[in-house]
């Protein structure tokens, strides 16, 4: 669930959204998520993040 703000609109109303998080040890992290509102589609938003000191 989540809501967004326009300056000029303000707050928008909450829109609901499916997603998931994996977690590959300590270093890697893989997030995806699903739109279901009027703008939703079969491809999902992801990101996938690598931690690594240097």
């Amino acid at each position: 669930m989540g809501s967004v703000h326009q300056n000029e609109l303000g707050w928008r109303d909450p829109k609901l959204g499916v997603g998931a998080q994996l977690y590959f040890g300590d270093t890697v992290h893989l997030s995806v998520a699903w739109r279901t509102d009027e703008r939703a589609s079969l491809t999902p938003e992801a990101r996938l993040l690598f931690v690594r000191p240097f």
